[in-house]
């Protein structure tokens, strides 16, 4: 009904003729060869052509003569004059650039902020990204009050933590940013909170007091409030409606008994309507001190600006720190015990397909095992991955499947997902076990290896193409203690993995522990 209505306004405030569709759809019905011949003539001519090639850095001379020979053969002339195919000599050449990654510059403030920092002139936007540990993980690990009452705090603070200052209401925040075509948004998961902000160079001046005002003096008002937890608590009955994330969430509750990742993120209906401003206040003074900021800027910023800007946020600090009590927050959490024996979830609710989550406990961020691990889960992955090609390809087993992950603070979890036909189920569990017990005893392929790895970097280098991507990682990479050239030495790093560690991890991980079975149907 949407897509009719939106076609309906575009067919009568553009077009201004209700009729255009129906009088289109007659002109197709008309057209004949020859005129595709005409059009072919007029526009498909080889003096129209441009090429541009993307090549590897160790690609030597290009050579031209098959694409010419090709031009000529298939494309139309304006004349029966041979075609002659101007190349410049730089066009001849392969164009190599240093695309090694200049490292940001780490400043620390005297109250203990982190801030780093990215000059690119050439760029028109600035992406500033700050983050404290918080998340899933602090208010039910530390919690406030209690796990029960403090539940998704960290969610509803993202969404209306940009929605109102001391100074200025949502609607004059939305006014200034959007103004300027600007993004200022809040963030959270299991393990951070925080706040982002992407903007036009230009816009800087006018845009950095209102990002310092909302990171420090936010009041999360209430009418804003109660319209983000209506928001929230219907995503939460939502998740009703997906068997997907109902077998997600089962998996997480079986699996972890004590660490705060076996919780659903959002929280719960209960918990959710508990939460009030004066608790969102209350994280956000306990969270968000100079001590545990971690700030990055990326973009066309000079030093000079940054550090003006960075001396009037310590002095909004300054302003505050006598009037807030210091909160004691725990570094590390206990970790989850290892599972004692196999563990079985399954919840029927009558739908025509069958979904199937098997997984254990995974590995902490800085685990010796999480590039092999990577590499792994990528032969298992994906449409030409392990699982695809066997369980549903070749056996038909599964309507989708994938190898899911997560590394946390602590120990996150590991396992496959699939769905299927409800009377496949006992077949396709069997299968997900053989294809992984398949690997843990022969590995893969040298073919699957390599696949595997050109495609992580190749996936890796695209995620940190934008200035606000390389901004949220500098910014997260510092906050979890992680190197921020670790995705520079990542080509070397991978390159060091043998078939061999993939077996080991595979049985470490995947084959030898007790797992996780979730099954809803």
């Amino acid at each position: 009904m949407d897509s009719l209505a939106s076609r309906f306004g575009f067919l009568k405030f553009v077009l201004n003729d209700l009729n255009y569709d129906n009088w289109y759809i007659d002109q197709l019905k008309q057209v004949e060869v020859k005129q595709f011949k005409d059009m072919l003539k007029k526009y498909f001519i080889s003096q129209r052509m441009s090429g541009v090639f993307l090549l590897p850095k160790t690609e030597g001379a290009f050579e031209l003569s098959e694409i010419q020979k090709l031009i000529k053969e298939t494309l139309w002339q304006k004349s029966a004059d041979s075609v002659s195919v101007k190349t410049s000599k730089s066009q001849h050449k392969s164009q190599h650039y240093d695309t090694k990654r200049k490292l940001p510059e780490l400043i620390k403030t005297s109250s203990g902020i982190k801030l780093l920092f990215q000059e690119k002139p050439l760029s028109h936007v600035i992406s500033i990204q700050a983050a404290v540990l918080g998340g899933l993980r602090l208010e039910l690990g530390s919690p406030l009050e209690n796990k029960a009452t403090d539940w998704g705090v960290s969610h509803l603070m993202s969404l209306t933590w940009a929605k109102g200052t001391q100074s200025k209401n949502a609607r004059e925040i939305s006014s200034l940013v959007e103004g300027h075509a600007a993004g200022l948004e809040g963030f959270s998961g299991r393990n951070t909170v925080g706040l982002s902000l992407t903007c036009l160079s230009r816009d800087w001046q006018v845009l950095a007091p209102l990002f310092t005002e909302v990171l420090i003096h936010p009041t999360f008002p209430e009418d804003e409030l109660v319209h983000y937890r209506r928001f929230t608590e219907e995503e939460i009955r939502s998740i009703d409606d997906h068997s997907s994330q109902i077998c997600s969430k089962q998996f997480l509750e079986t699996l972890y008994e004590t660490h705060p990742y076996g919780y659903w993120a959002t929280g719960s209906l209960e918990s959710v309507s508990k939460l009030s401003h004066q608790k969102l206040n209350s994280f956000h003074k306990a969270w968000v001190t100079p001590e545990r900021l971690v700030i990055s800027v990326v973009g066309a910023i000079s030093r000079t600006e940054i550090e003006t800007w960075l001396a009037k946020l310590e002095a909004e600090f300054s302003k505050i720190s006598e009037l807030t009590s210091k909160v004691v927050l725990p570094q590390n959490l206990p970790e989850e015990n290892l599972l004692t024996s196999p563990r079985w979830v399954e919840k029927k609710i009558g739908r025509e397909q069958c979904h199937i989550l098997i997984g254990g406990l995974g590995i902490p961020m800085l685990s010796k095992d999480r590039h092999a691990l990577r590499i792994l889960q990528t032969v298992l992955g994906g449409q030409s991955g392990r699982l695809f090609l066997e369980l549903r390809e070749k056996q038909s087993l599964a309507y989708s499947v994938n190898s899911v992950s997560f590394e946390g603070i602590e120990k996150g979890y590991i396992g496959t997902y699939l769905a299927c036909a409800p009377e496949k189920q006992e077949q396709a569990t069997r299968s997900i076990k053989e294809v992984l017990k398949k690997i843990a005893q022969k590995g893969p392929t040298d073919k699957e290896l390599d696949r595997a790895i050109q495609y992580f970097l190749g996936k890796k280098a695209m995620e940190l193409q934008s200035d606000s991507a390389l901004a949220s990682y500098y910014c997260l990479q510092t906050l979890y203690e992680l190197s921020i050239e670790e995705d520079i030495n990542l080509s070397n790093t991978l390159k060091k993995i043998k078939t061999q560690d993939l077996k080991k991890v595979c049985e470490k991980y995947l084959v030898e522990p007790y797992m996780v079975t979730s099954v809803v149907s």
